[in-house]
C-alpha cells in the first residue's frame, strides 16, 4: 500500500468511555477530506478498559494502536505517535472528544491550500471558555510565550492542529517529554495559521489535568522556548 496522504495521532489516557465514538467520527471526518489516512491511537498506558476496548476496534481499515508499557504524558505520547505517522500532513487531536473531528477537514484544506513555508494550522478555542483564573492564567502564558519565543501563538492554541510532515520531522528531532503541543512548535519557529472552533464538552468524566497540572505545563512550555531561545542565541540569530 503507498504512504496515507493524512494521517491522525490521537494520544488516548482512561477514554474507554468515548473511544468508539471518538473512532467514528475522526473516520467520518477523515474520509470528507477525500485523502487516503491512517488513524493512530496512542494508549498512554491507560489503567480503565480503553486497551480492551481498543482491540474491539483496531482491526479496522487504516487504525493503528500504539500501547505505551508506562504512562508518559500527553506531549510524550504524542511524539511517539509522530514519530511513526507516514502522511504528508499529520493532525493531532485529543481523546476526549473536546477537539471535535469535524474540524478536522478543514484544517487538512486550510494547510493544503496555505504557502509552502506555514508549518501548521491550529484550531483555535473561541471562545476560549473556562473560569476566570483559566482564562487568565491562559492570557499570561501566551503572553509569556511570545516574549520568550519573539513569535506570539493564537490565545487558545493547544495540540489540535494540522502539521506538515517536515514540521513533524523537526518536532521528532525534539523529542519533548513536557509541555504543550503549541509551545514545542514555537520552539521551532514554525509558521502558523488558525482555524476557529467551539470546544464541546467532555464526552464522559472529568478533566484529569487539573490546576496544578496545568501550571506544571505552562513552566514546562515556557522552559522549552526559553532553551529555544537560548539556542538561536547561540548560532547568532533572532529566535
Amino acid at each position: 500500500m503507498s504512504a496515507p496522504f493524512l494521517s491522525i495521532i490521537i494520544p488516548v489516557y482512561d477514554e474507554a468511555e468515548s473511544l468508539v465514538e471518538l473512532v467514528r467520527r475522526c473516520r467520518e471526518a477523515a474520509v470528507r477530506t477525500g485523502h487516503a489516512y491512517e488513524m493512530i491511537l496512542v494508549d498512554d498506558a491507560s489503567q480503565d478498559t480503553t486497551p480492551e476496548v481498543m482491540a474491539r476496534i483496531d482491526n479496522h481499515v487504516g487504525l493503528s494502536v500504539l500501547r505505551l508499557k508506562s504512562n508518559k504524558g500527553q506531549i510524550a505520547a504524542t511524539m511517539e505517535g509522530l514519530r511513526v505517522a507516514k502522511g504528508r500532513i499529520v493532525l493531532v487531536l485529543d481523546g476526549d472528544l473536546q477537539d471535535p473531528p469535524e474540524v478536522i477537514p478543514e484544517l487538512v484544506h486550510v494547510l493544503e491550500q496555505a504557502p509552502s513555508d506555514v508549518g501548521v494550522v491550529f484550531a483555535v478555542k473561541v471562545p476560549l471558555g473556562g473560569p476566570a483564573w483559566f482564562r487568565l492564567g491562559h492570557f499570561v502564558h501566551s503572553m509569556l510565550l511570545a516574549r520568550l519565543s519573539g513569535k506570539r501563538l493564537p490565545i487558545g492554541a493547544g495540540s489540535f492542529c494540522a502539521l506538515r510532515a517536515a514540521t513533524v520531522e523537526r518536532l521528532v528531532r525534539r523529542n519533548a517529554r513536557w509541555g504543550n503541543l503549541s509551545a514545542v512548535i514555537a520552539a521551532q519557529d514554525v509558521r502558523w495559521l488558525a482555524v476557529p472552533y467551539h470546544k464541546e464538552e467532555r464526552y464522559h468524566g472529568q478533566s484529569r489535568v487539573g490546576a496544578l497540572g496545568l501550571i506544571v505545563e505552562s513552566v514546562a512550555s515556557l522552559m522549552i522556548v526559553a532553551a529555544g531561545f537560548l539556542r538561536s542565541s547561540r548560532n547568532g540569530r533572532a529566535p
